[in-house]
């Protein structure tokens, strides 16, 4: 899955015809997006997107300095900001997964493609959805839910904020 989400961590694009293996620039050159990235004028003028490592630097993307590790020159502190405008996308990605429990395990063998990908796309709409609804706030998993995750194969994720059977408060601001 590949997608690009604004600051408030809401999916714009999202794209899923390719399997995890496949290299995530090859995956994105077949895109619509990738075809119409080509042509002038599609971004506005002064916009880009924010790429990984993974993805070839381009008028219409920005992505990381390849071997700057930790010189502290100006390259490093580019991909240390370009970094952090990064981790909204995986926020994002923790968001939906956290907010939509079934998404933390493959889905059944029975489910064809089509419908995977219908039922993730109508999930990452819910999401923004709810993000626009100003309903942030994702309550920790119960025990029924926590029994229904393993039994069915899947992996129950700890909380990582310590707040026990506090809710999350996504910061979106």
């Amino acid at each position: 899955m590949q997608a690009i989400c604004d600051a408030k961590r809401r999916f714009l694009w999202v794209d899923i015809q390719f399997p995890g293996a496949t290299s995530d620039y090859f995956a994105f050159e077949q895109t619509d997006l990738y075809k119409k990235l080509q042509r002038d004028g599609f971004l506005r003028p002064g916009l880009c997107i924010f790429g990984d490592a993974a993805y070839v630097n381009a008028p219409y993307m920005c992505v990381p300095f390849r071997n700057v590790h930790g010189s502290g020159d100006t390259k490093d502190s580019y991909n240390f900001f370009q970094s952090q405008l990064r981790i909204n996308i995986e926020c994002a990605f923790g968001m939906l997964v956290h907010r939509f429990g079934i998404l933390r395990k493959a889905f059944p063998v029975n489910v064809s493609i089509s419908k995977t990908n219908s039922a993730v796309l109508a999930l990452c709409k819910l999401h923004n959805f709810c993000i626009d609804s100003n309903h942030e706030e994702i309550g920790p998993a119960d025990i029924g839910d926590t029994g229904n995750i393993m039994m069915e194969g899947g992996m129950v994720l700890p909380r990582i904020d310590n707040v026990g059977d506090y809710f999350w408060d996504y910061d979106t601001d």
